[in-house]
Formats: structure tokens, C-alpha cells, sequence
């Protein structure tokens, strides 16, 4: 997934937000399983019946999960038959999903539908490292050091309000370094839509001041995280000095920030915003500075 680099407010927004809603095309996966149930319910659990998804509705429990989340690793690998020695691997996390004590089958559906989609991009990625590893070996070549391919997912935030998935993949395919990326998904519990920042912020047209307030907010923090000299190193990636004809920092963050239980984590990605050799880039928000930044966040903060 790549991330949008604009210094156009309208533009840069709508497209970084059709990217992250975008769904990539399913493919067939080896395994025999589906990677992810899409919200068949098991017995007492809540159907919501009455079609009732009400995001500000009064839950009894609103810490209680609105997902079942299981998650186990699908894993293949490649090795030589003459020693033995690995060649390729491969670990891939399958999601399960069922609907929680807060949860209901319409929003469990739509956010399996997603996630799956998640599943099928990293499988497919996966099948295609494989298999050009098996024609490097056919050709009589063994990679220096075993290729590897891994997906694995964490639930950051999971009630009544909102649910957040953290994708992390890290894959070594015999280049110079590995690669390593993390993507977030995050999710209305009770309607299953995505929640882009464009979803928290509203219309860019009409809320500019507030996403060039949330911009500001995310170079203080990367400034305090990793100094003023970074920050430099950043705007000159990017091809940028002036914060208020610029969104570069918050359309590069559109597929990569969670929920937590603490508040709110963004995250870039190696290129994302800085050479290489500068590494990853991660800040956090408190759920009350957030809130300060997006009032309408509050609901998905609890």
C-alpha cells in the first residue's frame, strides 16, 4: 500500500482515504481454510436483530468486546532435500471474527469483509515469494540466507465504540536489508465502517484549520520524539518547509495510526516520510489530547 504525498488539502485527504477504504482483489489461498469467519454468530451471542447500530446508544458493559478475535498462523515452508536446510518460510496469521457481547452480525460481517481482504493481500504476497524462491532454486541457485515472509495482527482496541487492528509484516527476500511495515484498520463497532481521519475531521474543505491544528500536532510530537534534526530530514524528503500549505505528514499517516486503549498511535513506515537509512516513525496521543485535536473521536475513545 502506498501513501499519498500531496501538498493539496482536498486532494491529498480524499484520495488518502479512498486508498485506505480500497480493497484489493481476493485471491485463492492454498489453505483450505477461510481466513476470516465473517460474523457467523455462536450460540448467546447478540444478533442485534432489531438492525439497531446506534454508535451512541447506552451499553451496560461498554468495555466489553463488540469481536471474538482469534488468530492463528498459517505456516509453510521450503527446504532442501538433500540437507535439510530451509530455504523459505512463511507465517501468516488467519483472523477469526464472531460477534461479542457488544457486537452484531451486520458490523461483524463488514469489518470480516475487510480483514479478509487484509488476509488475502498477505497470502498472496506470501505464495508469490514462495514461488519465486522455488524457481531461484530450480535454477540451481540457493538463496545466502533463508527468505522469510511473516504477517502477524494485534488488537489495539476492542469495546462497545470501536474496534483497531495493527497489521505488522516483515519479509527478507535476499536484498540488502529486510523490510518491515505496519498498517492500521480501524473500525465503528457498532456500523462496521472504516474510520479514516476524514470520518474524525470531517470535511477538509469546511475543517481546514482542524486538520492543519492535528498536521502541527504530529510534527510537535515528532520533534520532541526524535529531535529537531529529524524534522529536517523530514521536510526535506518531502520537498516541504511551510505546515499551512502542507497535509504531507497527516495523508502519509491515513493507513498507518490505531486506536488504543491509551488514545491514538500513528505510525510511518520506512520511505513513508524519510529516507531509509532514518528508519520508522511512531507518536502517540494521549485519548484527552486527542480529543482536544478531533471532539468527535470522544465516542471511539472510552
Amino acid at each position: 500500500m502506498k501513501n499519498i504525498k500531496t501538498a493539496v488539502i482536498v486532494s491529498a485527504l480524499v484520495l488518502a482515504a479512498v486508498m485506505s477504504m480500497t480493497a484489493c482483489k481476493k485471491t485463492v489461498d492454498e489453505q483450505p481454510d477461510n481466513p476470516v469467519n465473517n460474523g457467523e454468530q455462536q450460540n448467546g451471542q447478540n444478533t442485534n436483530n432489531d438492525g439497531n447500530t446506534d454508535t451512541e446508544k447506552k451499553f451496560e458493559n461498554p468495555g466489553a468486546p463488540s469481536l471474538n478475535i482469534s488468530f492463528e498462523p498459517l505456516k509453510d515452508t521450503i527446504s532442501l532435500k538433500e540437507s535439510g536446510a530451509v530455504m523459505f518460510e512463511k507465517s501468516v496469521d488467519k483472523i477469526q471474527l464472531t460477534s461479542g457481547e457488544n457486537g452484531n452480525t451486520e458490523s461483524t460481517r463488514k469489518i470480516g469483509k475487510v480483514m479478509q481482504t487484509a488476509n488475502d493481500r498477505s497470502e498472496t504476497e506470501a505464495k508469490k515469494a514462495k514461488q519465486e524462491c522455488l524457481n531461484y532454486l530450480e535454477q540451481g541457485e540457493a538463496p545466502v540466507a533463508p527468505w522469510t515472509f511473516e504477517t502477524k495482527y494485534e488488537v489495539t482496541k476492542n469495546n462497545a465504540y470501536a474496534v483497531s487492528f495493527l497489521e505488522q509484516t516483515e519479509s527478507f527476500f535476499g536484498g540488502a536489508h529486510p523490510s518491515s511495515y505496519k498498517f492500521g484498520y480501524n473500525f465503528d463497532a457498532q456500523t462496521g465502517d472504516q474510520i479514516t481521519f476524514i470520518t474524525l475531521f470531517g470535511d477538509s474543505g469546511e475543517n481546514t484549520e482542524a486538520y492543519l491544528a492535528f498536521e502541527t500536532a504530529i510534527r510537535t510530537k515528532l520533534e520532541e520524539n526524535y529531535g529537531k534534526d529529524a524534522l529536517d530530514e523530514i521536510d526535506t524528503y518531502l520537498g516541504y518547509n511551510d505546515v499551512e500549505n502542507s497535509i504531507q505528514l497527516l495523508s502519509a499517516a491515513e493507513d498507518s495510526w490505531i486506536f488504543t486503549d491509551d488514545g491514538v498511535k500513528v505510525m510511518y513506515n520506512t520511505y513513508d516520510i524519510a529516507p531509509y537509512a532514518a528508519g520508522s516513525f511512531e507518536i502517540s496521543f494521549s485519548a484527552d489530547e486527542f480529543k482536544a485535536l478531533c471532539p468527535a473521536a470522544e465516542k471511539y475513545l472510552a
